[in-house]
């Protein structure tokens, strides 16, 4: 029922916005995803970005830093804002930095490209994550699913799009036409005006003393490494010799930092969403372009059709979640087994483009059944379901960002061609068989840990701020 002195249409508008938030969520998170800078296309024009640039590797740190940042501000101040602000500030830098992002010819456009996008990626991934906070649970649901399927299943279809760039032209971003990003922002900008408009306040949290500890950590983590890449980046002039040590120490950094939020992390349930979304986000990306691209330069590629079916197998993962509402605390570890033996499949079969297909997409579908158990696991608690979205963003951000250097430092070439990729595509392999299995193990342990306590529910009730229902029957307040 309308309240006194509100309008006559905000009730109407208000059920639009839900109603429209899994469709808009969707199509953010794709277009944030296509706002990430693609590493296979930018190796394959590295010697051209050196001509344009030398010191272009120094402000990819500085667009990490920005989507973090933007990111960050967007969640934390989402009891406040809501989701609108952030979103439209994405997808029109998103426009801004598609745009710049094709066909570089200057130092400027590249630089402008390269923080650009970071800004629109953050904007727009983080806005996403922090969409279900005032949303009741068939939304929800449908908005967490709309957020992981592009995180998820994307990667082979920026993989197949980044490999058919013409020769010569210098591309940072998977090329997409003008009109589809322009189209993208302006729905995506019209509900952000619609929710900044009629979005309820949510409940404030009083329990952020409790968090301060692991905000503290993952945004320190991420600081201390892009600070890093950023100085190797502008500093091209120092020794090999101490670049390969830097950057191995610098990645075994981040890994610490996650490492140490669980430490400071209040309650189970939201250190299995933390391990669960960080374990695949920070690896998985990367294994699975280094094997499409791989795949992609033997005699028989990888068509469009098998990538979208591919894609398909991430999609799968997570409507089977979302559908089944399974306990996340058993579909995570569960879900990083299955990562684990997957990409043991990958590092292990022998060149086959039909087996290595076969073998990501059982290690998308894990991938899928992590993000959405993962998210949906902690979405009673809006703290921590703010949170784990922002380590998503982090965990993904950071591992664009060592991807490509990490290969180089420990195989000694940079994966431009098929022999290299083969390499760096094993490298990654065995790095997400040993994330996976030891995060599945310990995500196994919390799941003890928490049906000891009672459940997940009585878990997250425990800790100040947190809701009374249980994820998918939560209604938000009006303020």
């Amino acid at each position: 029922m309308t309240e006194l002195g509100e309008p006559v249409g905000s009730d109407r508008a208000e059920r639009l916005r839900k109603a429209l938030a899994p469709p808009v969520a969707l199509l953010a998170s794709a277009m944030g995803l296509t706002c990430l800078l693609s590493m296979l296309a930018m190796v394959r024009s590295l010697a051209q970005l050196t001509v344009v640039d030398g010191q272009f590797v120094g402000w990819i740190g500085v667009g990490a830093a920005a989507s973090v940042g933007v990111a960050a501000a967007g969640l934390r101040a989402g009891d406040r804002l809501g989701s609108g602000p952030p979103l439209a500030l994405g997808a029109m830098a998103g426009v801004f930095g598609l745009t710049l992002g094709h066909a570089v010819n200057g130092s400027e456009q590249l630089a402008a490209a390269i923080v650009t996008c970071g800004v629109a990626a953050g904007g727009l991934l983080g806005g996403v994550a922090g969409m279900s906070a005032d949303l009741p649970g068939g939304q929800a649901r449908a908005v967490t699913l709309a957020w992981a399927v592009p995180l998820a299943a994307g990667w082979p279809v920026l993989v197949r799009g980044a490999i058919t760039t013409g020769a010569g032209v210098i591309d940072v971003v998977v090329r997409v036409p003008i009109w589809g990003s322009g189209a993208a922002a302006s729905v995506v900008v019209m509900w952000s005006v619609l929710a900044m408009l009629v979005e309820p306040v949510t409940e404030r949290v009083q329990g952020w003393s409790s968090w301060e500890g692991s905000w503290a950590v993952v945004l320190l983590t991420c600081v201390v490494v892009l600070v890093a890449f950023t100085v190797l980046g502008f500093h091209t002039e120092l020794s090999q010799v101490w670049l390969r040590p830097v950057i191995v120490a610098a990645t075994a950094f981040a890994v610490a930092g996650w490492g140490l939020t669980l430490v400071v992390l209040p309650g189970s349930s939201a250190k299995l969403a933390l391990t669960g979304v960080t374990a695949v986000m920070f690896v998985v990306p990367s294994t699975v372009t280094f094997a499409i691209a791989d795949a992609r330069a033997n005699p028989h590629p990888l068509s469009w059709v098998v990538v979208g079916l591919i894609s398909l197998a991430a999609v799968g993962g997570g409507v089977v979640v979302t559908v089944g509402k399974r306990d996340g605390s058993t579909l995570v570890p569960g879900s990083l087994a299955l990562c684990c033996v997957a990409a043991l499949g990958v590092g292990v079969i022998p060149g086959d483009s039909a087996a290595i297909g076969l073998a990501v997409a059982v290690l998308l579908l894990g991938t899928g059944a992590v993000l959405v158990a993962a998210l949906g696991s902690v979405a009673a608690d809006l703290e921590a379901t703010r949170f784990v979205g922002l380590a998503a963003v982090c965990a993904l951000v950071l591992g664009a960002v060592v991807a490509v250097p990490l290969s180089w430092a420990l195989l000694g070439e940079i994966p431009v061609r098929n022999p290299q990729l083969w390499a760096a595509g094993r490298l990654y392999a065995g790095l997400t068989v040993a994330g996976t299995s030891m995060t599945a193990a310990y995500t196994w342990v919390l799941r003890g840990r928490i049906r000891s306590a009672g459940s997940a529910g009585s878990d997250a009730r425990s800790r100040v701020g947190a809701r009374p229902e249980p994820w998918y029957q939560h209604t938000p307040k009006r303020g």
